[in-house]
């Protein structure tokens, strides 16, 4: 009988010999996160979707592409996964196979500039990723590179390591395939080299073999290479200049004119069809005109259309090179918005000037599976969110073209939640991306989190739409929104519980980027902030809307607080609002401070005031937001704090007559590296705060984030100084949200979800569950309740608990074993063991 205690002492003493432990309040409790149901219909992804290349393989296509639908903000730093390569498959009729992408590559940092090759087994896609240099301190350049079957699998899961351009952040790559090997050359600018990789992956030569001539694209022909690029040689002008080089990259005889007019020749392709070239590129004129030209060259070097030949002239314009593919029958030529053109083996152009597409462009195309070509290119409206999506022709050997179609696609991307509750359960609002449309959503929950309807409701949509924000007074909900689109108006519709909406249109509250919103009786107070005169002097203002009939009581909004402002925000304290807001300097000042207003019922402000001074002190306060519990609020922000900082979560408390409580702050979060942007809620026994956190960040241009959690007690006491962890998967976690009504707190947040059937960002649901129940009889210790005092399966039970996911403490008093107040942490377990093993003091009484 005793075989069994002395494995678990063992292994007790393994995990907690020699340790010391701080003192650490228990982790609270976590129901399982859940995604949002609905909202799932596919369309063009969220974000920007740039940079394709497409290459046949078999009877299908594979497209790639960079896609930043994990960094919706655009941010210019590296933010979330930045920008990642992505993939889909086309039949062979150009129809999308892979309605969620195919994702190659989503490491931290940009990858971009992806290429692909087919090499008769398989695709291989060649791309840059940012990387470290070696001293770690700088970025270097990877190229890498990953193959893909014919069934959409990614074969090299981390992706081959081609070369690293160490200390360098731009390098040039192209790529070809030679039989059933893979080339690909890269360039720093000062050297050349290419890289052999066969069939099964493997880098035949890793050194990289040198290249003295700065190629810019290159195709292989039965046993050799042509490459291409353009350079001054013949004449005062660029020229486009030729190289044939063996199978092994050796230099066949010396670099041949191919073209030099009496302008600039630039930006060269070259395709080949099993035995000769064509050579294509632009024949810049002048004042940004430009033709595309082409000219064929035999496999012996010969060119036999020297200077080339003009396709069209196309008149005032720039960017107008040739992409070039041969079809089986007939060379195949597009270029510019859109034009094609053939041409026969013996060099007649059959179709002089080309044939236009309407509504169609070339970035990258290859040889159609029937003939013809199969064309991709990026396209977007270029509007303030700039969003960018991947598309596809088909071209037929007649050049007929099929219909356009999207080809990085996905379900819309949810973002920007928040939260409002009743006894009845929550309402949930959001903004959700589906292309270059933003949509503002409503989704009415259960007490439990299910959705009370199959679909959300939309409310608004645009393409410039920020926010949303929401507040209930019991009866019902307004949900306000920025639009961006028509002057920066704030807008505003009433929603009844189930979802409904009580305006049939929405209102127009005022002049703004954004707005928040808090019920105060029937009439709720909306915030924002617009420049007063001068675009940069941006200040705050309110204006009520009555809950009752939906009029906007101010005919003209009131002024809080002047320039220069950005993100207020509003709570209800007592019997009046409680406006917060960052207020710099002057317009281009990263200094920030926290300012406040209360603002009566009536629509009166007995003024601003301030909580912190930069003029006192160096501050960087950002993005407040507040919350109320009993005669206190708890304002947080995120802020630097000393030189060479990262952003913590600090908090100040506030009473109603407007004292403040902790006049310097203090810190509610400082794990390692970044804490920023917290949400807070009252959940009638403590503050619960969420923030985005980067303790795992792995290089300083790793901007992926997760979701975390605190608490905070009315005395100002934080009570989990780490943090507990909400959302921590690989892929980004960002923009989370915290409500809490009747005790019960409800945590959302956008999770990047990468497998089917979505590709996007999802808003995640958990909740906090309820602190296990006060039921100690007797001595402290039997924490499984099965009726025994403190033994060993009690020991079992909360290892389990602690380390591995078990089942959490059924009796909170049982499992303090130390009686300071908390249960089922590090202490506790200490306790136990030099009970049970040490001879130590048993637990007390309950």
């Amino acid at each position: 009988m005793k075989k069994p205690y002395q494995v678990v002492l063992v292994t007790a003493l393994l995990l907690f010999g020699g340790m010391s432990w701080s003192l650490s309040a228990e982790i609270p409790a976590l129901s399982p996160l859940q995604l949002l149901s609905g909202d799932d219909n596919f369309g063009p992804a969220a974000g920007n979707q740039i940079q394709p290349a497409i290459d046949k393989g078999g009877n299908f296509y594979l497209v790639v592409w960079e896609d930043n639908r994990s960094n919706l903000d655009n941010s210019p730093v590296e933010d979330q996964s930045s920008t990642d390569i992505y993939a889909a498959r086309q039949d062979a009729n150009g129809k999308l196979i892979d309605t969620i992408p195919i994702i190659i590559s989503q490491a931290p940092g940009k990858q971009t500039d992806p290429h692909v090759v087919w090499n008769g087994e398989n695709w291989l896609v060649i791309w840059k990723s940012q990387d470290l240099n070696p001293a770690g301190s700088y970025f270097s350049t990877h190229i890498d590179a990953a193959r893909v079957s014919p069934g959409g699998i990614v074969i090299d899961n981390p992706p081959i390591n081609v070369y690293t351009h160490e200390w360098v952040t731009w390098a040039s790559l192209i790529s070809a395939a030679a039989g059933s090997e893979w080339l690909v050359l890269t360039s720093d600018l000062t050297v050349t080299r290419g890289f052999r990789i066969s069939a099964n992956g493997t880098i035949i030569n890793p050194n990289g073999i040198l290249i003295n001539e700065p190629v810019e694209d290159i195709a292989f022909a039965q046993d050799e290479f042509l490459g291409v690029w353009s350079g001054y040689r013949f004449t005062q002008y660029h020229d486009i200049v030729g190289q044939r080089y063996d199978a092994e990259l050796q230099p066949i005889g010396v670099p041949f004119n191919i073209a030099a007019n009496l302008h600039e020749d630039l930006n060269p392709r070259v395709a080949a069809n099993g035995t000769d070239f064509l050579v294509g590129w632009e024949y810049y004129l002048s004042n940004w005109f430009s033709n595309p030209y082409v000219a064929r060259v035999a496999h012996d070097g010969q060119v036999l259309d020297l200077d080339g030949m003009e396709l069209a002239d196309m008149g005032p314009g720039y960017g107008r090179g040739p992409r070039l593919a041969w079809d089986g029958t007939n060379w195949i030529a597009a270029w510019g918005e859109l034009s094609v053109a053939r041409i026969n083996t013996a060099g007649v152009i059959l179709d002089i000037g080309g044939v236009s597409i309407p509504g169609a462009k070339v970035e990258e195309l290859t040889a159609g599976v029937n003939g013809g070509a199969q064309i991709t290119y990026s396209d977007g409206p270029f509007i303030y969110w700039d969003p960018y999506d991947i598309y596809g022709v088909a071209i037929s050997s007649s050049l007929a073209a099929s219909p356009v179609e999207c080809v990085s696609t996905g379900t819309p991307s949810q973002i920007n939640s928040r939260l409002a509750g009743d006894a009845n359960g929550w309402m949930l609002v959001y903004m959700s991306i589906i292309g270059g449309e933003r949509r503002i959503m409503a989704r009415p929950l259960l007490p439990d989190g299910t959705p009370f309807n199959s679909e959300p409701v939309e409310l608004a949509s645009g393409p410039n739409l920020s926010g949303p924000f929401i507040a209930g007074n019991g009866s019902l909900y307004i949900v306000t929104w920025g639009d961006r689109t028509a002057n920066d108006s704030v807008y505003a519709r009433r929603i009844m519980p189930d979802g409904t909406p009580v305006d049939a249109s929405p209102v127009t509250v005022m002049r703004g980027i954004g707005g928040d919103v808090s019920a105060l009786g029937d009439n709720f107070l909306v915030v924002s902030t617009f420049p007063l005169g001068n675009q940069h002097f941006v200040s705050v203002f309110g204006a009520r809307v009555q809950g009752s009939d939906g009029a906007v009581l101010e005919n003209q909004p009131f002024l809080l607080g002047v320039y220069f402002a950005a993100n207020p925000r509003v709570t209800t304290f007592d019997d009046r609002w409680l406006v917060v807001w960052q207020r710099h300097p002057t317009h281009d000042d990263a200094l920030a401070v926290v300012v406040g207003a209360f603002v009566n019922a009536d629509g009166t402000s007995p003024g601003e005031f301030s909580i912190n001074s930069y003029y006192n002190d160096v501050r960087y306060q950002y993005s407040p937001e507040v919350a109320v519990g009993p005669d206190t609020a708890l304002l947080v922000w995120h802020e630097l704090i000393g030189p060479n900082a990262n952003w913590n979560i600090q908090a100040t408390r506030l009473l109603s007559d407007g004292t403040l409580l902790d006049t310097n702050g203090f810190a509610v979060a400082t794990a390692p590296l970044e804490q920023r942007y917290a949400s807070v809620a009252w959940d009638g026994a403590e503050f619960v705060l969420a923030y985005e956190d980067q303790r795992a960040k792995t290089t300083f241009f790793d901007g992926r984030t997760d979701v975390f959690g605190a608490l905070v007690d009315v005395s100002g006491a934080v009570l989990d100084s780490t943090g507990f962890s909400i959302a921590n998967q690989a892929t980004p976690e960002y923009l989370p949200s915290v409500g809490s009504k009747n005790g019960n707190t409800l945590f959302t947040a956008s999770l990047f979800t990468s497998e089917a059937p979505y590709a996007a960002f999802r808003i995640g649901l958990r909740f906090l569950e309820s602190s296990p129940v006060q039921c100690c009889t007797g001595l402290r210790g039997d924490i499984q309740l099965d009726g025994d005092n403190a033994d060993i399966v009690d020991l079992n039970y909360i290892v389990n608990y602690i380390f591995r996911g078990g089942a959490k403490t059924p009796c909170a008093v049982e499992a303090d074993l130390n009686s300071d107040g908390t249960s089922s942490n590090i202490l506790d377990l200490n306790f136990l063991i030099n009970y049970l093993f040490r001879g130590a003091t048993p637990p007390g009484p309950c």
